[in-house]
């Protein structure tokens, strides 16, 4: 009776200790994944997904910048604005679908995208709505000569989302046009997701 006291003990000691240095660990790095993102998350089948938190908690956060850097260029609306959002989705091989199936991918097509959606008084919302992430990958070394350095490519994930072009008028019903976007992030090693 008094062994199986001990080792409930054990047990319970073990988890907690268990608990407290994984949330210690995650709390160090800053980059513990949310339930929202591990809910829409697949992995490659061999993978397992206490192996890559730190890798699945980067990539949430780098997709909330990108969410950021575009809804704050939508906002601002300069010249250079929908260029320069075209190569934050083009650094990450963007392929945007309309609803009537159209494919718009590459600088030109993107920012031309950007320029016949804005409207004034219109805003910006983008929903992550899957993620495929693999450590299957084919390109183990890149050297980008403009930035002097290799690195290795050891993770991939595939970002399904949507963007919202929301406008809305005084006594207008709200008009809410939405495409799709499929998205290559890469995960540099030993560097965080690509940017």
């Amino acid at each position: 009776m008094k062994f199986r006291n001990y080792s409930f003990v054990l047990i319970l000691v073990f988890f907690f200790v268990f608990l407290a240095s994984f949330c210690l660990s995650n709390e160090k790095a800053g980059q513990e994944p949310t339930r929202e993102l591990l809910d829409i998350l697949v992995l490659d089948k061999d993978m397992e997904i206490e192996d890559h938190l730190e890798k699945i908690g980067s990539l949430q956060k780098a997709i909330r910048e990108l969410y950021g850097d575009l809804g704050a260029k939508f906002r601002g609306h300069r010249p250079n604005d929908f260029e320069a959002m075209a190569v934050l989705l083009e650094r990450k091989s963007a392929i945007i679908q309309t609803p009537a199936y159209t494919r718009i991918q590459g600088k030109n097509d993107i920012t031309k995208f950007w320029r016949a959606n804005w409207k004034k008084g219109a805003s910006l919302e983008l929903a992550t709505k899957s993620v495929f992430m693999t450590d299957k990958v084919e390109i183990e070394e890149v050297y980008i000569e403009s930035e002097g350095e290799k690195f290795t490519i050891d993770c991939v994930a595939f970002v399904n989302c949507e963007i919202h072009v929301i406008i809305t008028s005084p006594g207008e019903p709200v008009h809410n046009d939405t495409f799709s976007v499929l998205l290559v992030m890469k995960h540099r090693y030993p560097c965080p997701w690509d940017g």
